[in-house]
């Protein structure tokens, strides 16, 4: 019997979330991805919301049309980032509350927290994006589905229907989660009962999708996710280890390796252990071998943060693999377990995005106006363009080549130090330090020829393109 009350344990891993993840949610600037939501979240109506979210985007429209909703009932868009902070929150309880049916609390804790301290959590789950709301609504299917086929009344299969159709219009990666929990449904001895009810609550919940498709078409003709390239077996030995954390100076490789092998251990582990044990082993693998083989077929989808949906399973899986221990070794592992994830989240967690507000703020400062283009060097999320979002008035800023005129002022942005700062010293006429980024103002006649070449250079729509002409640099 634990010495500790399970409501204790839930809310300590929800304040644990809350902790991780507020700071960053009300202190770092969007990245380009966040810019990307929060553009989309201002659209007027909900039509265009759908509209914006085919064009532009790679996810369905649910989570958009939530974020468009809270902005409309006056929440600032940079706060509707609290909606995933609420949702990492009630995540981490609700991995408690569902690994405590096969594993004892201390382990479910550790569940949690192994969660909560992971790197892609703490990377993308409080973020202007659907990750967090992927990862809940994904153990809410595991949940309601088992509660359904426990019992399969009207109330539990209507709130199973309505978890579906949230989750397929969250995040495509759902869906494979779904294939998950479908296979168990049809080869569980535990389900045949409830298997057909089931089953139409999963189809039902479907239809929803199936009217998006259309819009899903023409996400896909844009091919917003060629960025990630081609199959990389490598990638998905990693991807746990991704999911979890990164050591400096550990093989990628050897390291992805030995947490796959605590995985399966814990996924054999809960398998045995019972019927809905197998359901959450099936969550934690199957996910990520429908995306590993959809990727081999030539879909460049395989990116860790889509895998937000596997967290609380994988974790569930590394918990019981510990909890299979002796009883002495498997305290000190789960010590050990949480206090190396741990330091590793506060000594060499994911560096917060560049600090787009006080670098535009400079750029007012040191006199840029919409007829002077920016040079952006080395940025490490996206290619300056959340810079516009901090600007007066959000201006277009397309990326531009130079003519061969050039202008007589240019605004540099670069992180880290290269060879532009000889080459252009005797241009500049300001500099200023934001955090590891260099703002400087330069002057005078050819400047534009001499911006380095690997630079993106960008300007305002009006008088920039007497500079710039749009294109590629």
């Amino acid at each position: 019997m634990s010495l500790v009350p399970k409501d204790v344990v839930l809310a300590a891993a929800a304040v644990f979330g809350l902790g991780v993840m507020l700071p960053r949610a009300l202190s770092y600037a969007f990245w380009q991805d966040e810019v990307a939501s929060a553009e989309i979240i201002v659209e007027p109506t909900p039509v265009d919301v759908a509209r914006e979210v085919a064009v532009g985007e790679s996810t369905p429209p649910a989570w958009y049309g939530l974020a468009w909703a809270l902005h409309r009932l006056g929440v600032p868009v940079e706060h509707v980032r609290l909606a995933s902070v609420v949702f990492a929150a009630a995540l981490l309880a609700l991995v408690v509350l569902y690994a405590r049916r096969f594993l004892p609390l201390w382990a479910a804790a550790l569940a949690a927290f192994l969660g909560g301290a992971g790197w892609q959590l703490v990377r993308h789950g409080w973020e202007l994006r659907a990750y967090a709301l992927l990862a809940l609504v994904t153990l809410l299917l595991a949940f309601l589905l088992e509660r359904a086929v426990a019992s399969p009344t009207r109330s539990r299969l209507a709130l199973l229907a309505a978890t579906v159709v949230l989750g397929a219009l969250t995040h495509y990666f759902f869906l494979f989660s779904l294939a998950a929990s479908l296979l168990w449904l049809f080869t569980s001895p535990l389900a045949y009962g409830a298997r057909r009810r089931v089953a139409v609550a999963v189809a039902l919940g479907l239809v929803p999708f199936a009217l998006w498709l259309p819009g899903f078409a023409e996400q896909y003709g844009h091919q917003r996710f060629g960025w990630i390239g081609p199959f990389d077996g490598t990638a998905v030995v990693e991807l746990y280890y991704d999911l979890f954390a990164r050591v400096p100076g550990v093989s990628g490789l050897v390291a992805g390796l030995g947490v796959l092998a605590v995985v399966i251990t814990g996924c054999v582990v809960l398998a045995r252990r019972s019927e809905y044990g197998k359901h959450c082993a099936l969550l934690a693998v199957v996910p990520v071998v429908l995306a590993a083989l959809t990727w081999l077929a030539g879909a460049n989808i395989f990116v860790p943060r889509n895998f937000l949906g596997v967290v609380p399973f994988a974790t569930i899986a590394v918990a019981a693999a510990v909890a299979a221990l002796p009883r002495m070794a498997a305290l000190a592992t789960a010590f050990a377990a949480a206090a190396l994830v741990g330091a590793l989240l506060v000594r060499h967690g994911p560096s917060p995005p560049p600090d787009y507000e006080r670098i535009a703020s400079v750029l007012i400062d040191q006199g840029w106006d919409s007829a002077s283009p920016i040079a952006v060097i080395g940025p490490r999320y996206g290619a300056g363009i959340p810079l516009h979002w901090y600007l007066p008035g959000r201006p277009n800023l397309p990326l531009g080549t130079r003519r061969d005129r050039g202008c007589r002022r240019v605004f540099l942005v670069a992180w880290g130090q290269g060879t532009w700062e000889e080459a252009l010293q005797t241009f500049v006429t300001r500099r200023d330090q934001v955090g590891g980024a260099m703002v400087v103002r330069l002057e005078g006649e050819g400047v534009l020829a001499m911006v380095p070449g690997r630079a993106h250079l960008l300007g305002a729509a009006g008088g920039a393109q007497t500079c710039l002409r749009l294109g590629a640099l």
